[in-house]
């Protein structure tokens, strides 16, 4: 019996696809409170994790339509790998014809990383991807806003950080460091900071942590050209060298002080991969208005962190917990025939 998708507001929502498409997509989604993920299912391995079992069950695609027909999903949101099986291309149709939305997320991290745009080419849609990267014109503007704002705000700057480095010196008998990163196109430069460890327990490291004051000596970054006021931070060499290419695309701006991955609240510990996923997304979009807005988002980010209790820094490899397709569902009833 066929039947149209609700009009509810929270669509129930499967994914399915190659595992590390999977993950990305899971993560979005769980961001949004219009989508309820019901379950995943990787193509890869013709398997659906399950809950509340000792393993995860095998099905066929025809099997798993029919599961996915008693759940009463709204949506299937198909991420494709490269090479898909034409079984599940099948899946995908027969879905459509069930009533059920099909949406598809083509190569998530090429496209994520670049410019697109959708175009109808006889017929044909075709999506053109261009590399992010900022023109020549592009890097001029932004170089020459980092001089005037960095000589500008030096007159403030400059005794604060005189003041910070005299108490950390103080506490820890030393008052700059220098850490070597990778820059724009991923040359390395000696990054400096005040002597803080980036766990601190001594009250006064603490608080100059939290108001991000042990970043200022990177100002002189900014003004020798090796660091930009705003774009994505500067990673050790030791993680650069594990970056995919995806990942790898971050190194065609230079970094920043701050950048859109620091007003979503992601700091060092966090995931390279949870931090392109923001800095790509400046790279696509860069202005030099949305600049300034990342600043004042930054104070923001800065102030409301200040309010906030201190909690533990999470390990830098965990994963968000992926929504699982269970093998006995028992849906509740919606008003609606199945």
């Amino acid at each position: 019996i066929y039947r149209k998708p609700p009009r509810g507001i929270v669509r129930r929502v499967v994914l399915i696809g190659s595992d590390r498409l999977i993950d990305e997509v899971a993560l979005r989604l769980s961001r949004s409170p219009l989508y309820r993920l019901v379950g995943l299912a990787a193509t890869d391995a013709v398997v659906v994790a399950t809950s509340g079992a000792p393993a995860a069950t095998s099905h066929t695609s025809l099997e798993l339509l029919d599961h996915l027909h008693k759940l009463d999903i709204d949506e299937l949101i198909a991420c494709l790998p490269e090479n898909m099986a034409p079984e599940w291309m099948a899946l995908l149709t027969q879905a459509r014809q069930r009533g059920i939305k099909v949406r598809i997320v083509p190569y998530l991290y090429q496209l994520d990383a670049a410019r697109t745009e959708l175009a109808n080419v006889a017929g044909l849609p075709l999506i053109t991807v261009t590399e992010p990267t900022l023109s020549q014109g592009g890097r001029f503007v932004k170089r020459t806003a980092d001089l005037l704002l960095g000589l500008a705000t030096l007159p403030v700057v400059l005794p604060l950080t005189l003041v910070c480095a005299a108490l950390v010196k103080v506490t820890t008998g030393r008052a700059f460091r220098t850490d070597q990163r990778c820059g724009f196109e991923g040359k390395p430069f000696l990054m400096y900071r005040l002597n803080v460890d980036r766990h601190p327990t001594r009250g006064l490291e603490v608080w100059l942590n939290r108001l991000s004051l042990t970043e200022l000596p990177q100002v002189w970054n900014v003004l020798r050209g090796e660091m930009s006021i705003v774009g994505p931070r500067p990673e050790p060499i030791a993680r650069v060298k594990h970056y995919s290419d995806w990942e790898r695309r971050r190194l065609l701006v230079k970094p920043g002080l701050t950048g859109l991955a620091q007003v979503h609240g992601l700091r060092e510990h966090h995931s390279s991969a949870e931090k392109s996923r923001y800095d790509l997304m400046y790279v696509s979009h860069w202005s030099p208005l949305q600049d300034w807005i990342f600043l004042l988002y930054t104070v923001v980010t800065v102030l409301r962190r200040c309010r906030e209790p201190r909690r533990a820094d999470p390990p830098q490899n965990a994963r968000p917990a992926a929504a699982v397709l269970p093998t006995n569902p028992a849906p509740q009833a919606r008003g609606k025939s199945a």
